[in-house]
């Protein structure tokens, strides 16, 4: 049995549904900001800076999860790589933004990457006190 006392399988599918999800959101993600055409005229505004840190909150917590620690199971496959991950996803955040000015009409916004940090940064907040509070 598991740290959870759930069976093994169990919690094979709890990570499998994690990184499933993780990867799903990120897939999305990159969809909407290459594939998507935004509404036009601005009328996106700040709902579209809300829309890359939740969308950055939900990728980054749920690959923290799967990866780096989950209640229930403990260390992950890669207990080491929670900021590293984190910066990760941010500098893919940054490759979008460049990717969208090489093959859309989009611009670069630096207001887009910041949002992502946030979303990034609220996930590792998010996980860390989630962490601590059941470890202690």
């Amino acid at each position: 049995m598991s740290v959870s006392g759930v069976s093994p399988s169990t919690d094979r599918a709890i990570d499998a549904a994690l990184w499933a999800a993780g990867f799903l959101f990120a897939g999305i993600t990159l969809v909407y900001s290459l594939a998507v055409t935004p509404p036009q005229g601005g009328a996106f505004g700040l709902s579209d800076k809300w829309l890359h840190a939740v969308s950055y909150f939900a990728t980054s917590l749920c690959l923290l999860l799967a990866a780096v620690w989950r209640p229930g199971r403990g260390d992950g496959p890669f207990s080491a790589w929670g900021v590293r991950g984190a910066a990760a996803l941010v500098s893919a955040g940054g490759l979008v933004q460049v990717l969208q000015v090489a093959f859309t009409t989009r611009h670069a916004e630096l207001a887009d990457l910041v949002a992502d940090a946030v979303g990034v940064s609220a996930a590792l907040i998010v996980h860390a006190i989630t962490r601590r509070s059941i470890t202690t």
